[in-house]
């Protein structure tokens, strides 16, 4: 079996998942998601990382139809708060204090998991293993997806 590892950069604050928003249409309750820009706008920084060869390598994968699995690991670098003083913030960004505040990291790692469906995975299913995961502070927000892909 082979395997390829993708590293992807995607800039910008890390989003976590919410739960489902519902309203009432008449005698009808509709339901929608309220984080469809943001999952379109993750996909698009998803897909801009991507080099050529990745793209090429997934588009091939995905339409050859072979069975394939996927482990992923996130780090997940979220803002720092604005009114600590400069020994705390020191102690954040190197990784002396954590963040231990919400959201939470799985909902972090199911926001992923949702906005790469149809990037590099056609069925959640294919996932097998959730590597390393982590939050940590920085002052550049971003995260960061290491993909395994096995062939």
């Amino acid at each position: 079996m082979n395997q390829r590892t993708i590293q992807i950069n995607v800039p910008g604050k890390p989003i976590a998942l919410s739960r489902p928003r519902f309203r009432r249409v008449g005698k009808y309750v509709q339901c929608y998601n309220s984080q469809i820009d943001e999952e379109n706008t993750f996909k698009n920084n998803v897909k801009a990382a991507l080099s050529e060869e990745d793209s090429a390598f997934l588009v091939d994968l995905l339409t050859s139809g072979k069975q394939f699995y996927v482990s992923i690991g996130c780090v997940f670098y979220v803002p720092v708060q604005k009114n600590c003083s400069k020994k705390v913030l020191a102690q954040k960004l190197n990784n002396e204090i954590r963040p231990a505040i919400r959201p939470d990291i799985d909902n972090y790692l199911k926001f992923v998991l949702d906005a790469i469906h149809n990037v590099i995975y056609l069925d959640d299913s294919c996932v097998t293993d959730i590597l390393h995961t982590s939050k940590r502070y920085s002052e550049d927000p971003h995260t960061e997806l290491t993909i395994i892909i096995d062939y």
